[in-house]
């Protein structure tokens, strides 16, 4: 059970340290590209919004283990 825990916390912080790395580039992305705090926000916002839904897409595979590619465009770009 011990080392189950290890392996748990050891692949909790290699996602967290994944995440960090995509939070870190989609908000450097944003400020490169936004000439104000407002838009800055309104950029962040949208690309986290998209990343959360093609997440929570990808947390619902069909059978096969797949998702359908067209699923995904809509949605991240919705």
């Amino acid at each position: 059970m011990q080392e189950q825990l290890k392996t748990l916390v050891a692949k909790l912080q290699h996602r967290t340290r994944n995440l960090m790395t995509v939070i870190s580039a989609v908000s450097d992305r944003s400020l490169s590209e936004s000439r104000s705090l407002t838009e800055f926000r309104r950029k962040f916002q949208a690309r986290l919004m998209a990343i959360s839904r093609a997440t929570g897409l990808l947390s619902r595979l069909d059978d096969r283990g797949w998702v359908k590619l067209d699923k995904l465009l809509r949605a991240v770009f919705d």
